[in-house]
Parts: C-alpha cells; sequence; structure tokens
C-alpha cells in the first residue's frame, strides 16, 4: 500500500504551536480581566468590613454612653465626669423631660446651689461630638477602629482615603407620631466619616454614615423582682451569717441534694448593688452540678449590678474575679452553662455607679460624701488614660529596690513607673526571634521570653556599641560585650616589647658599667702597688757645692766598677778632683711619677665612687624599672586577655511587680503601672574600653516604655502631640572596683547625671480602686460630682417608710411596721415599706405586692411558691426546703403575670369587680374609638393599675426622687423627675454600606 508523505508535516507543528501560543494568550487575556475583576472584589469587600467595623462599633460605643449618661468630651468621646449643666455634649440634657427641667427650676427656687445652669436652656435639642482619631491613645476603646481605617482605598483611585474624624450627632426626636405614655424620650443618633474638610466622606456616592434610633424610657424600681443592697452570695449555706446589706441563696453540697427539685427561678430582673458571689468551684474540667458545690438559683432575666463584680470564693477561702474553666467550652459556656448555680441566661450589665438609696435603706450608710479632690484626680486620670493630650508630659522613673555584691557578682533591682501613673502597654505585634537591632555590636546579646506583649524597649550601651531588644513581662536579656580591640592588645604588646627592649638596654648597661668599675679597680690597684714602689725610693740627695756627687749609702760595701776602658775625665773642671762614678735615678723615688700616680689613683678612686654610688645604682634602678614596667605591661596584658577570655556580662531580668497571687488557680496579677528591671552584672571589672582602659564610666541601659502613645512597638502614627522623648530614660552605671556603682534613677542621656523623678505616691491599681469606690457613691455616672446633683440617699429611710400594713404611715417610727408580716394562704395585693420582718409561711402559694423588708424570710415548704412583685430586702432567708419545692419569682411586668394576677383575682375590671376580666374586655386593646368603661377595664386588668399604688416604686432608684433640700429656703418637698437609670432600646439602624 502506498503511503502518501506530506512535505508539510514539520510546518504544521508551527501552525500548531501558534494556535497554542494563540489559545494561551487569549487565556491570559481573560484570566487577567477575572483577576483584577477579583481584587477589586476583594478591596470591595475589605472596604466595606472595615467601614462597617468602624462606623458600628462607634455606634455601640455612643449607644453605651448614653446609657450611662455620659457628658461626652469633644475629640476622644471619654467621658467627662466634671461636667454640669452648661455640659455642651450631655446625654442627660438632651434627654431631659419638660418635667425634668422644670424640676431643676423649682430647685434653684428652693434655693438648691446647681452650679454653672441657664435656666431658659437647661435641656438641648441636640448636639454634635467629634472624634479625633489623632488624639486616642492605644488604650481608647474605638483605638483599633480607628486604625483599621487607615487601610480603606477608593476603589476608583486605589489611593488610602483619609478619614480625619468621626461626627456624633445626638438629637432629641420631638415627632408627635412617636407613642408616649409618661416619662419617655427618643434619640436619633447620626455618625459620619468626616475627611480634613469635615465633610462627610462619600464612595460610589453612598455617604460613609450610620443612623440609629433609640427610644430611652425608665428602668423603674417596680421592674425588678428583688433588689439587694450589697452582696449577693451563692457561696454558703441559708443560715450563715452576713454582713449588712448582704443576702444569701443556700449553697447545696451538690446537685444531688436539690433531688428534682426546680430551685428558685428569677423571671423578671434582678438588681445587686455590689458584688456577686457564686459558689466553690472545683478547678477539675469533669465537675458537673452532681459532683460540685450547688446553688439552686437561675436569673432566667438580666441581673443588674450597680458597681462590682462577680466573684468566686475559692477553697483557700480567697476570693476572686469569677473565670469560667472554658469559656465558650462545654463545660462552661460562661453565664449561660454553669456547673455550679443555674446561670445568668440574659447576662449583666453594670451601671457604673451604686444605688446609695439602698445603702442607706440597710443602714450601711450614715452619710458619705464623696471626696471632690479624689473625683477630680479620677476624672484627669480617666481622661490621661483614654486621650494622648497630656501623654507628651509623661516621664519614665525608676528607683532602687535593692542592691547586694558577692564573689564577682553584682545585682541591683529597679522599679519603673510614669510619674503620671500610666500604665505600661502590651504591645500587640510579634517579636522575631531575631530581634535584636544593634549598633557597632559583635558580643553576645541573647533573649530568652514571649515573642509577643512588649512593654518596655531594652537597649545596652557601652563604649560605642549597642545591643537592643523588645521586651515583655518575665523575659530577660543577657548582653556579653566583646571588649578591647586589636589596636589596644597591639598597643599592650607594643608596651611590653619596649619594656623588655627598655630592660635588655639597662642590662647592657649595667654590664658595662660593671666592666668600667673593673678595670677601673684594677687600674687601681697597679696605680697603688706602682705608687708604693715608689715610696718605698729613697729619696734622692739634694747636691751642694762642695759635694755635687753624694757618696753612695745604697751599698755598706762599695766595689768599684771595673771598667776597661778609661773614664774621660771632662777638662773644663778647673781644679783636679779625683775620677767620679754614674748614679741611677730610677732608684730615687721619683717626684713626678708619684705626684702622676696620686692623680691617678685619685681619679680611679673618683670613677670607682661614681660608678659604685651613682652610675651603678642608677643603673640598678633603670633595670628595677624596667622590669616593673615589663611587669606593668604583662599584667596590663594578662588583665587585657582576661578581660577578653572572660567578658563582663550583664543580664535584664523584666519583670512585674506583683499585686496578687491566686492560691486557688495560682493565677498571678500584676501591677499595671510598675514593673521591676533586674540587672545582674559579672566580672564588671572587665568593662575594658577599646583603648584597652578600664575606665570609671560603666555601661548604660536604655529603658524605653511604652505607654499609650505605642502601638504596635511603634508610636501612633499620625498622633497630635508627637513622639515623646522623656518616655526613654538611661541607667548610667559607674564602675567601682570589683563592682558597678548603681544610679538613683534614670537620667535624660546615657551620659548625663540621674534625674529626680517621682511617681504618684501610689499604685495606678489602688487609684482605680479608691476612683471605682467614689464613683460607687454617686447616683448616676454623669453629673456625679456636679453640684446639681441634689441627693435625698441620707432620707432614704424616711422616703420609703410610707405605708403600714395596718393603715399607720407615720414616718416617726422606723420601721412603720414593725411587726412580723405574715403573709396568708389567699394572696393579696399589697405594698408595704417599710416592714420589719417579711414571713412568707409554708400556706402561702402565692405572694404578690411592692415590699421594703428589713428581714425577708421563706419559711421551709413543700409546695411551689410564686412571688410577683417587687422586694426590696436588708435580709434574706430561705429554707432549703423552698428551692426543692420550686419558687418562681418575678415583677408584675412579666407577660404571664397578668394571666396569674387575672386568675387569682388581684386585677379585675372596674366595672364588675366579681366577673373575670376575660369575660368583661371584649374589644381589642387598639380599638379606634373605646368607651370609657372599657378603657377603665384595660386599666384596671392589666399591671399598669398595681403600678399607681406606690409613687416610690415608680422611682428609677432606691435612693429618693424626692425629698427636702438641705439647707434650702423653703420647707416643701421637692421632687427631681430625674431619670437615674433608664432602659436603651435600640429600634432600628441604618446604613448605605
Amino acid at each position: 500500500m502506498r503511503t502518501t508523505i506530506f512535505r508539510n508535516n514539520r510546518g504544521s507543528v508551527m501552525m500548531q504551536v501558534l494556535a497554542a501560543t494563540a489559545v494561551m494568550s487569549i487565556s491570559f487575556y481573560f484570566l487577567t480581566n477575572y483577576v483584577i475583576g477579583q481584587k477589586k472584589q476583594v478591596t470591595k469587600t475589605v472596604n466595606a468590613v472595615n467601614l462597617r467595623f468602624a462606623l458600628n462599633s462607634t455606634m455601640d460605643y455612643v449607644i453605651f454612653g448614653v446609657r450611662q449618661k455620659w457628658c461626652f468630651t469633644d475629640g476622644t468621646l471619654v467621658n467627662d465626669s466634671t461636667c454640669n449643666l452648661a455640659s455642651p455634649f450631655s446625654v442627660e440634657r438632651v434627654i431631659m423631660s419638660n418635667d425634668q427641667e422644670n424640676a431643676i427650676r423649682t430647685l434653684v427656687a428652693a434655693g438648691a446651689n446647681v452650679g454653672s445652669v441657664d435656666l431658659n436652656n437647661v435641656a438641648l435639642k441636640s448636639f454634635k461630638v467629634t472624634l479625633n482619631p489623632g488624639l486616642l491613645s492605644s488604650v481608647h476603646p474605638l483605638f483599633p477602629v480607628m486604625q483599621k481605617l487607615k487601610t480603606v482605598k477608593d476603589e476608583a483611585t486605589g489611593k488610602i482615603v483619609e478619614v480625619a474624624g468621626v461626627t456624633v450627632e445626638l438629637t432629641k426626636d420631638t415627632s408627635a407620631y412617636l407613642p408616649r405614655a409618661g416619662r419617655e424620650s427618643y434619640l436619633t443618633v447620626k455618625i459620619a466619616l468626616i475627611d480634613s474638610s469635615k465633610n462627610v466622606i462619600s464612595m460610589n456616592n453612598v455617604d460613609l454614615s450610620l443612623r440609629s434610633s433609640l427610644a430611652i424610657y425608665p428602668r423603674e424600681v417596680g421592674s425588678f423582682a428583688l433588689l439587694a443592697p450589697k452582696d449577693l452570695h451563692m457561696d454558703n449555706t441559708y443560715d450563715a451569717t452576713y454582713d449588712l446589706g448582704d443576702i444569701g441563696f443556700h449553697q447545696f453540697t451538690n446537685r444531688k441534694d436539690l433531688g428534682k427539685g426546680p430551685g428558685l427561678v428569677f423571671l423578671s430582673p434582678v438588681f445587686v448593688n455590689n458584688n456577686i458571689y457564686l459558689p466553690q468551684l472545683s478547678k477539675d474540667e469533669s465537675a458537673t452540678p452532681e459532683n460540685s458545690k450547688y446553688s439552686a438559683v437561675t436569673f432566667a432575666d438580666r441581673v443588674y449590678i450597680g458597681n462590682g463584680w462577680v466573684k468566686s470564693l475559692h477553697s483557700g477561702g480567697e476570693d476572686d474575679l469569677y473565670v469560667p474553666r472554658s469559656a465558650g467550652g462545654l463545660s462552661d459556656r460562661y453565664w449561660a452553662d454553669s456547673p455550679s448555680f443555674g446561670g445568668f441566661l440574659k447576662g449583666i450589665e453594670n451601671d457604673g455607679g451604686e444605688d446609695a438609696g439602698l445603702k442607706y435603706f440597710a443602714k450601711i450608710n450614715t452619710g458619705d460624701v464623696p471626696d471632690t479632690k479624689l473625683l477630680a484626680m479620677c476624672a484627669t486620670l480617666s481622661k490621661n488614660q483614654a486621650s494622648v493630650e497630656t501623654a507628651s508630659k509623661t516621664k519614665l522613673g525608676a528607683s532602687k529596690i535593692t542592691s547586694s555584691n558577692s564573689g564577682n557578682t553584682s545585682k541591683v533591682s529597679y522599679k519603673l513607673f510614669f510619674d503620671t501613673g500610666s500604665s505600661f502597654e502590651e504591645q500587640g505585634n510579634y517579636i522575631p526571634a531575631a530581634a535584636i537591632t544593634s549598633s557597632n555590636w559583635s558580643g553576645v546579646a541573647k533573649y530568652s521570653g514571649d515573642n509577643e506583649d512588649a512593654v518596655i524597649n531594652l537597649t545596652f550601651l557601652f563604649d560605642g556599641k549597642t545591643a537592643t531588644h523588645a521586651m515583655p513581662l518575665n523575659s530577660q536579656m543577657i548582653f556579653q560585650p566583646v571588649v578591647g580591640s586589636a589596636s589596644a592588645l597591639a598597643s599592650l604588646n607594643k608596651s611590653l616589647n619596649t619594656a623588655r627592649d627598655s630592660l635588655k638596654t639597662a642590662n647592657t648597661g649595667m654590664d658595662d658599667l660593671n666592666a668600667q668599675l673593673s678595670t677601673a679597680k684594677s687600674s687601681l690597684s697597679v696605680a697603688q702597688a706602682s705608687l708604693d714602689a715608689e715610696l718605698a725610693k729613697p729619696v734622692k740627695p739634694t747636691q751642694t757645692a762642695d759635694n755635687r756627687e753624694p757618696a753612695a749609702e745604697a751599698s755598706p760595701t762599695p766595689t768599684p766598677s771595673p771598667s776597661p776602658t778609661e773614664t774621660p775625665v771632662a777638662e773644663a773642671s778647673p781644679s783636679p778632683s779625683p775620677s767620679a762614678t754614674p748614679v741611677d735615678d730610677s732608684k730615687y723615688q721619683n717626684p713626678d711619677t708619684i705626684a702622676s700616680l696620686n692623680a691617678q689613683i685619685s681619679n680611679l678612686k673618683t670613677t670607682i665612687s661614681d660608678l659604685s654610688a651613682n652610675k651603678i645604682p642608677n643603673q640598678d634602678k633603670a633595670i628595677s624599672d624596667a622590669n616593673a614596667a615589663i611587669n606593668t605591661a604583662q599584667n596590663a596584658l594578662n588583665n587585657y586577655n582576661d578581660a577578653v577570655q572572660n567578658p563582663p556580662q550583664v543580664t535584664v531580668d523584666v519583670k512585674g511587680l506583683i499585686k496578687k497571687i491566686n492560691n486557688w488557680t495560682g493565677r498571678v496579677t500584676y501591677y499595671g503601672d510598675k514593673l521591676e528591671l533586674d540587672v545582674t552584672t559579672v566580672n564588671a571589672n572587665h568593662f575594658i574600653n577599646s583603648k584597652g582602659e578600664l575606665t570609671s564610666t560603666g555601661p548604660s541601659i536604655g529603658v524605653l516604655g511604652y505607654d499609650s502613645t505605642y502601638y504596635n512597638s511603634k508610636l501612633i502614627p499620625g498622633l497630635s502631640i508627637g513622639e515623646n522623648t522623656a518616655l526613654q530614660g538611661y541607667l548610667n552605671f559607674g564602675i567601682g572596683g570589683a563592682y558597678l556603682t548603681n544610679p538613683t534613677n534614670v537620667a535624660a542621656t546615657s551620659n548625663s547625671p540621674a534625674e529626680d523623678i517621682e511617681g504618684l505616691g501610689m499604685s495606678l491599681d489602688d487609684l482605680n480602686a479608691q476612683c471605682e469606690d467614689a464613683r460607687s457613691k454617686l447616683s448616676s455616672q454623669s453629673f456625679g460630682g456636679a453640684d446639681w446633683n441634689v441627693s435625698f440617699a441620707s432620707t432614704t429611710r424616711h422616703s420609703w417608710n410610707f405605708a403600714g400594713i395596718d393603715g399607720s404611715a407615720d414616718p416617726a417610727n422606723d420601721p412603720v411596721y414593725n411587726k412580723d408580716l405574715v403573709f396568708g394562704a389567699t394572696p393579696v395585693w399589697k405594698v408595704a415599706s417599710i416592714v420589719g420582718n417579711c414571713i412568707i409561711p409554708s400556706n402561702a402559694n402565692l405572694v404578690t405586692g411592692f415590699y421594703a423588708c428589713d428581714s425577708l424570710t421563706i419559711n421551709a415548704r413543700t409546695n411551689p411558691l410564686r412571688i410577683i412583685g417587687t422586694f426590696i430586702v436588708g435580709k434574706l432567708k430561705i429554707d432549703p426546703s423552698a428551692y426543692v419545692a420550686g419558687i418562681q419569682w418575678s415583677s408584675i411586668y412579666l407577660p404571664q403575670a397578668t394571666k396569674e394576677l387575672r386568675k387569682a383575682g388581684i386585677l379585675k375590671p372596674t366595672s364588675n369587680p366579681a366577673a373575670s376580666c376575660d369575660s368583661v374586655m371584649k374589644s381589642p386593646i387598639w380599638h379606634p374609638i373605646p368607651s370609657v368603661q372599657e378603657v377603665s377595664d384595660v386599666r384596671s386588668c392589666n399591671a399598669i393599675s398595681l403600678r399607681a399604688q406606690a409613687n416610690p416604686f415608680q422611682w428609677t432608684a432606691v435612693d429618693p426622687d424626692c425629698g427636702m433640700v438641705a439647707g434650702a429656703t423653703q420647707s416643701t418637698t421637692t421632687c427631681k423627675k430625674r431619670l437615674v437609670r433608664f432602659y436603651v432600646v435600640e429600634q432600628s439602624r441604618e446604613s448605605g454600606i
């Protein structure tokens, strides 16, 4: 079979490659568009999340401030606790009713000092306040929110949207279409992001704003089932002895002791003025109600605390804040499910201030007045913590705690603090393992500790070498600098060699001098011998005129000299004489020779003396000096080598100053405004500088304290005050012998003397505790220290002592009904205040009414008990059997209670009291044209009719709303009609984002 061969096979491969390339190019084109689109969508989503988060978080913060009746501070939105009736940003002035405004005028007319006020403009219709991100410290609740806004980008340009601030506008809604039945108030809250020109920022033609509608209505005393003047205990038996004003619920050994009993269930809110103590809780994760101590109390509605905490008294007898073993876990779902009690099913809310009236009701207080000076300090402290306006004046300080020296080790401990009482703030950024930054550093810098939550930045400085590291609590840094230098070593070796050369030269010189001395002594000996020999010769005779030649004296027997020849005789002799023999002069003393030898001996003696007394001793000293120089140089070299081989080491430990250790949980609580800095030094005398010298100047330890102006270990970007250099201080050590000399405080620089910086004189935690106690004495968060806050708390028992069972109402009797009030088997609605002792016997199965009792006792029983009403009690005693039988307790406002009260005949129609409400009420409640009779029956068949029977139970606090102003010019009773406490209900929240 013939096969056809195409010549363009190679060309077809090229076509396939080109086709594939085209397909890939088209795919990349469309994929690129897809990726870009997805990126835009991600950016849009991130923007939306951050914007919604910022706006909603700010709204939540503002609503919290509304609930607490804050006076907002422009710029930071923190509460200004010193505001008065002239404050332009007061929530209470906006929600103030006409009745309350008129009541203030009445107070002024009665002679009360209400402080700064414009009586023509007491209430406000609205106000606008601004949040400036540049003023927020890192501890401000909205700080993280504002940081997130710095990542919002314009979707069109891709640039960061510059948010200059947030405006908050509160406006009273006076619309006639809103339902009103009394003291309600309606607010509209609008929040918007603004630019530097204070214009609302828009994205995609949508304003970045949020709007919320709030309804505010009184939180009356009668809306609670039970009010406790002080602490509520669930950690002891029913018959335990409690402090004045404390009440307690029985603690069972375990849930089994309760059997199948339902326990005590509160179906309406409960108010506790201070702390709540839960039953002792086992640390064992497997602990259940069946094997743990148990209190058979369930709070089905919200629990309100005046100003206190939820605590747990542990087995060690130590109370501490309650912390569930596994928040959110199956064993403890926080408030809703606890093995130790029925739980707080709707949570807890803290008012931020006690009800002072309850303290007087229980006879705990007798007239305490808040310390205005302390309140001013507290206000300043609160402002400083959230705002950076005064942070520029904060200084880091230190004070020595202890110091010790032993062997080659010295240790000193310092307390670090800020002079304004600010806290050291933990930084949230991650600290890498190799986070050491240095300058000219080649030594050891070893870190051990956590990798987050730094509180200071530590710098070690010595001889121009630095090493820096961020330090959290319970961390350690070891610094071991490289001392000396190659040039210093060369210099020391040179000095040693120079000393050795000097010794060699000195020894050579000594040898030469010794040789000279030996030669001189030898010469002296020869010269002395020659002199002695010369002096041993006879003195040469002296010649005269008669006899020119003396006779020979040396030889006793003169012998003529034989001579073969005849000695010629001088012919000049005029007189004839006998022939003479010549004499040898060397046999006679030669004066010249003697003089020369004496001179030579004298010179030699002088030379010997000079050598022995001067030159040789001097040369010996030169040798000694050279040896000393060698020793000095050698010692210096040895010390240098020792210092290099065993360099100094400084260990710095950063610790928290322990405030409290929980013996039960082992949890350690530290002071927030203090740190302990321990500096341990080994081989302090080895701090040799680069010149090889041991100077009096030792190392410096620089400390940068992180306060609320720092975020993620960096100064907050855009901070209005700039950097505060006073947060950096230096502990400048000296060297004294074998140890460091310790500075008394920090210095501004590494080479300046220590400054005198002092702290607050008390810990920040202690001051906060005092501030909390001081605020607890106020009747309200807002206007707490203002003059207009006229308090009738001291007259609480007088104001509440108004209704006796037998018709008596003599306020002179305290309590007005000082008898046992025993409830009967037949339910009857009663209002009794104040009663000495209220007793619910076993045959009373339904108890209704408003009561203020110094003591309430529920006796042993086998039948369930239903309580509908409000009890203010100073003491409470419930027999354990009552928990087993079951108790349901609510206020009259529980919807279910209306039916129960109708069934019991408490609520009945006005038109026919013998008939049931259901048989009379035929028309719907929304009927447009009801008859007068129908309106009357609707009212009398609902709980609102019971409310009208006791005016004090309509107050929003036990602290009386009515009383006589102390020192007033009038003697009439004045009512403030003030909403001390109220509910805030958010009806709607709208945003275009």
